[in-house]
């Protein structure tokens, strides 16, 4: 069962655990070959690119990451998050 999780993309995880961050504001399934248009992802606070690069982060990086709807989004980082956000906080090691 481990193995099964430390492969997971954070995008698989999204898809497994959390579907509905996947869902347009019309309630329609939106990740598509081109990914979710609007959505933008940001980790630890840097704007990371859209729901596709979720793929190529595993969640073993992971520390937490929680999603943020339109007015969310547009309050804590401006203009264009019509689909929302979604904030990756990964792992730190010993300081």
């Amino acid at each position: 069962m481990l193995q099964e999780v430390e492969s997971l993309t954070a995008l698989d995880a999204i898809r497994r655990y959390r579907p509905m961050w996947l869902r347009t504001t019309r309630g329609q399934d939106s990740f598509t070959s081109q990914g979710r248009r609007g959505l933008r992802v940001y980790m630890d606070d840097v704007q990371y690119g859209g729901l596709e690069s979720l793929q190529n982060l595993g969640v073993t990086n992971i520390e937490e990451m929680r999603f943020l709807d339109k007015r969310e989004a547009t309050t804590r980082f401006g203009t264009d998050h019509a689909e929302g956000a979604i904030l990756v906080t990964t792992r730190r090691g010993p300081s």
